[in-house]
């Protein structure tokens, strides 16, 4: 869904910090599969869009959605099966997605 441009959804920081969560959860959880030898698994539910869209990214270029990714990728596989844990990565990641926004927001002008 990379490029495509979805409707505008501002969600509240407690919204995007769930679903933040929840796909450092699914990330980490399929790079153990992955790990295990099951590769072919076609049920990976994909929060990205949203997030994405979430954080005021409606139209999204591929270079934007690698560095999501990247940050993404980099956090799941901090995360420890600790609910505490859990928030801090997706608060760590939140920010990290603010400041990127940011800072491409600043390079138009």
């Amino acid at each position: 869904m990379v490029g495509k441009k979805m409707s505008t959804i501002m969600l509240t920081s407690e919204a995007m910090l769930y679903l933040i969560r929840e796909e450092l959860k699914i990330r980490k959880l399929f790079h153990a599969l992955h790990q295990a030898g099951i590769d072919d698994c076609y049920f990976q539910h994909h929060l990205d869009s949203p997030i994405l869209v979430g954080i005021g990214w409606e139209d999204y270029s591929d270079d934007l959605f690698n560095r999501y990714s990247a940050i993404m990728e980099k956090h799941s596989k901090k995360i420890e099966a600790d609910p505490d844990s859990i928030v801090k990565r997706a608060l760590k990641v939140y920010v990290e997605l603010m400041h990127e926004k940011n800072f491409r927001q600043q390079g138009k002008q």
